[in-house]
């Protein structure tokens, strides 16, 4: 019944030209999967927004949909699944028609934290396919950070679905990404990341990841340790957010430090009296004072 219906949508997207129906029917489909047998097919697919100001205005979208973000967290999605329904609407309605290249940093923050609001509604399919898109536009801008945040959320997107080849395919495109990581201003590249990603457990894996990416090299270029501390320290501040830390990131970030211990914070490579910051199992981060 799904694909059957998919099949429809997809007929109706190439003949409108935009995808609005198949969003409507994943996002009425993960909402409602039980009832959708008896719904007709009008009620499936409700009409686009008509209040054009609302559609232009995308920094008003953007804080709206970190609301619900916050909201769902914080009491549930269902305390807020119909307000959160309207809005993706709306959302996905402005990111087709509203078009102003000036303004690309807000339309990937509006698409970072749509996908992130589609995955918390269910429709992961199609947040999975937001998050890709959303990385696509931010590798062709340059803006690694935003790419980077995109393919590991299109990966968990997958993942939440049971798609794991799905997932793992875009996980190694993320480190790919990473490559290319500017070795400039690393806290606020790291923050860039961590706010895209908008999820502690999800941040800690990433930035774990940036930083087995960015070791590769550090024996040879010892410039690379005081970037990869600052990657760590951001990791540990995001694994006290946890409840429970991904296991597998703290033991790759707990190796990575060991790997730049001996390359000091100072100029000439040499090491100052201290440690560099721990995280621990159990989300706390501990660092000592030098």
């Amino acid at each position: 019944m799904t694909a059957f219906v998919r099949g429809i949508a997809h007929r109706f997207d190439v003949r409108n030209g935009n995808n609005g129906v198949s969003y409507r029917v994943e996002m009425r489909m993960a909402a409602e999967a039980a009832g959708l047998a008896s719904r007709s097919y009008g009620t499936v697919t409700s009409a686009v927004p008509a209040d054009r100001a609302r559609l232009r205005n995308q920094g008003a979208l953007l804080k709206e949909v970190r609301e619900l973000l916050t909201l769902s967290r914080g009491y549930g999605m269902e305390s807020v699944r119909q307000r959160a329904m309207s809005t993706a609407e709306t959302v996905s309605a402005s990111l087709s028609e509203v078009v102003d290249d000036s303004t690309l940093e807000l339309v990937v923050d509006l698409r970072l934290a749509f996908g992130r609001l589609l995955a918390a509604l269910g429709a992961n399919e199609r947040a999975e396919k937001e998050h890709l898109d959303t990385a696509e536009l931010s590798l062709s801008q340059g803006w690694t950070e935003t790419a980077c945040a995109a393919l590991a959320l299109a990966s968990h997107a997958a993942q939440a679905r049971g798609d794991s080849a799905s997932s793992g395919r875009v996980w190694h495109q993320c480190r790919e990404a990473m490559e290319s990581w500017p070795m400039n201003r690393p806290g606020e590249r790291c923050g860039i990341l961590v706010d895209a990603v908008g999820d502690p457990l999800v941040a800690v894996q990433v930035l774990s990841a940036l930083a087995e990416v960015l070791v590769d090299g550090v024996e040879e270029d010892h410039s690379r340790a005081p970037i990869i501390r600052e990657v760590i320290s951001r990791a540990s501040e995001q694994a006290s957010r946890c409840v429970s830390p991904p296991q597998g990131a703290v033991e790759s970030l707990a190796r990575v430090e060991e790997r730049i211990a001996p390359y000091g914070r100072g100029r000439g490579g040499r090491r100052r009296p201290g440690s560099t910051t721990t995280i621990t199992t159990d989300g706390q981060a501990g660092s000592a004072v030098d």
